[in-house]
């Protein structure tokens, strides 16, 4: 997953950061894609994690039935057809349903999220996201030998970085969450664990209905010169709701083998995002608690539009950034 995602469960690709002395508190969305929060509901979001503690190693765990409390869904705008079921879905209070409908409750299912997030070395399929603010925004797959890149905007191809072990997938860098101190400038923000540069996102191979708590330090920059602004650990959840054989996106466009994340501050709450994966396109949908919903709108030709210009920042490359835990290189094997 925006200017308030801080790190999937930290997409811009949704998480709060701990604010240094001098910033106000802040929360970065890993999924806001280019777009600016609410400063209020920034503050608000990232305060309420600072309140929630921020104390956790990253481990996957079983979620557990919170208390049976009626919850409004963030995801109710467009119904799925009758045959847009869920597999593999645990169903679980407060419930969370999926585009208004309850998905079907059946015991999880092992998926390997690389088979979503990633491609073969190569850029990959351009198609646009429509935003719920109006805007749209070209997104495009790009996979280097040990990098994987979810790029947005035929112009300036803000990124975020992943990449893969056998056994998680990891972020790095994400430079889309806009201006975040509110100076005027664009910033872009990096994940650390252990003092090493990444941070475990999501493990690879991952069961419906299992929690994945993380805990990584995030730093916020400047693009102008790379200078930090705000550092702290963000403490949050990423849940795998579902699997899809199909789905059906609000535009009429339907995808095969789709998975749904949801980004959570409390293991038992109602999420703050909730993100959409395609085989062979990546991030195809999300919506926040306090924002609409975008989707998948249009699909381009091979050829048809120019590859989307990685954006380039000259003075991340003198930081040393360099994932951890990449033996090998990696890439997506059908």
């Amino acid at each position: 997953m925006n200017a308030g995602r801080i790190a999937h469960g930290f997409s811009r690709n949704g998480r709060s950061a701990y604010a240094l002395f001098f910033v106000p508190c802040l929360q970065v969305d890993e999924v806001k894609k280019g777009e600016k929060m609410n400063k209020l509901a920034i503050i608000w979001l990232f305060c309420l994690g600072l309140l929630m503690g921020q104390v956790g190693q990253a481990t996957a765990v079983a979620p557990q039935p919170p208390a049976a409390q009626p919850q409004k869904s963030i995801a109710q705008n467009t119904p799925p057809p009758a045959s847009q079921a869920a597999v593999g879905t645990t169903v679980y209070l407060p419930l969370i349903m999926v585009n208004g409908a309850s998905p079907t409750p059946t015991s999880g299912q092992s998926y390997d999220l690389a088979r979503f997030l990633s491609g073969d070395i190569g850029n990959g399929i351009l198609y646009e996201i429509h935003q719920f603010n109006g805007s749209q925004t070209r997104f495009q797959l790009q996979i280097t030998p040990t990098r994987i890149y979810h790029t947005k905007g035929e112009n300036v191809g803000e990124w975020e970085e992943l990449w893969a072990t056998d056994t998680y997938i990891y972020r790095g860098t994400d430079t889309s969450p806009g201006d975040i101190n509110g100076d005027g400038r664009p910033d872009y923000y990096s994940l650390r664990e252990n003092n090493q540069y990444g941070s475990r996102w999501a493990p690879r191979i991952w069961r419906v209905g299992e929690l994945f708590e993380r805990n990584p330090t995030v730093t916020f920059y400047s693009k102008d010169n790379c200078v930090p602004f705000a550092s702290g650990p963000q403490r949050s959840w990423l849940r795998f709701d579902a699997y899809y054989p199909s789905y059906t996106f609000a535009s009429g466009i339907t995808l095969n083998n789709v998975i749904q994340l949801s980004w959570l501050l409390t293991p038992d709450g109602n999420p703050i995002e909730q993100y959409f994966y395609a085989e062979g396109y990546g991030l195809v949908q999300w919506e926040g608690s306090s924002s609409g919903q975008s989707y998948i709108n249009e699909i381009h030709a091979p050829g048809q539009r120019p590859d989307n210009p990685r954006e380039a920042i000259a003075c991340l490359k003198q930081n040393g950034f360099s994932p951890r835990g990449l033996p090998k290189p990696f890439v997506w094997v059908k």
